[in-house]
């Protein structure tokens, strides 16, 4: 059973790295060390050291991590890039007043990281994260960045309008999936349109998407009933190799139909631009 610790009171650098888990994080992000099935160990270690909370600082954001029950957190305490080609090739066109939209935020790693970027443009970020500590993160995480150019919300996009209840797996908050059209589910359920439509939104710059097989019966209606004005120009999304819940999406494949390019990838994550 997973053990969530979500500590939103305390003022950013209660958790501030010991001096010794300094030393073991420099250790650790090695380019020896920081393999990935080293990983757990360097995280038992510096739970060890002292368990709980870090909060992280670096150049392009700080963030309170609990890296024992996330793989984003771990993943950005224990490497400097992580996910860092993703973010910037959808911050490359990001120009003045340009959106970016955030679909499983998560604790905030793309959206803080471009919503810094863009804050002196009039850019916009819309954060979408469902789950509730993943959501007490992500806003705590915001307000530590003091970002005012940030919306959030405590959604799930899918291709219906109702609820759902979500299921943890693995332990890990990173890994969540959605049981749907649940009468009995706390997580309410809208289209993608809906929440554009709150916002006011005409156009969206960049996007990116990770929730855990589900792109395409949350991005399917989105392209068939929304203008293609409005389609993001840039899209970062989860590779899809695995089914979920039976349901395998076949969203990159609708990417390439409808005219998005394929434009490369990482280990995790595939790039795709709007071609003319």
């Amino acid at each position: 059973m997973l053990e969530i610790d979500n500590d939103v009171a305390s003022p950013f650098g209660t958790y501030d790295i010991s001096p010794l888990q300094r030393v073991v994080l420099s250790v650790a992000r090695l380019p020896c060390f920081c393999r990935g099935w080293a990983r757990p160990t360097w995280t038992r270690i510096l739970d060890r050291l002292r368990p709980g909370a870090i909060d992280y600082v670096d150049d392009a954001g700080a963030f309170r991590l609990y890296p024992t029950t996330n793989l984003t957190e771990n993943g950005l305490l224990l490497r400097k890039d992580y996910n860092l080609a993703e973010i910037n090739f959808l911050k490359a066109d990001l120009g003045s007043n340009s959106v970016f939209l955030d679909i499983g935020a998560n604790i905030g790693l793309y959206s803080i990281r471009i919503a810094r970027a863009i804050s002196n443009t009039g850019g916009k970020v819309i954060a979408i994260e469902p789950n509730p500590p993943t959501l007490e993160r992500l806003r705590f995480n915001v307000n530590a960045n003091d970002l005012d150019n940030i919306s959030i919300h405590a959604v799930a996009i899918g291709d219906y309008r109702g609820s759902a209840n979500l299921v943890v797996a693995e332990e890990d908050l990173a890994i969540v999936n959605a049981v749907r059209d649940d009468e009995s589910g706390e997580i309410p359920v809208v289209p993608l349109e809906d929440i554009l439509n709150e916002e006011g939104v005409a156009q969206i710059d960049a996007l990116k998407i990770d929730i855990e097989g589900y792109e395409y019966r949350a991005l399917h209606p989105f392209f068939t009933h929304c203008s293609k004005r409005m389609w993001p120009k840039r899209i970062s999304i989860e590779h899809l190799t695995t089914e979920h819940l039976g349901d395998k999406s076949d969203i990159e494949t609708l990417l390439i139909d409808i005219g998005y390019i394929f434009r490369g990838k990482t280990r995790s994550n595939a790039f795709y631009s709007l071609g003319d």
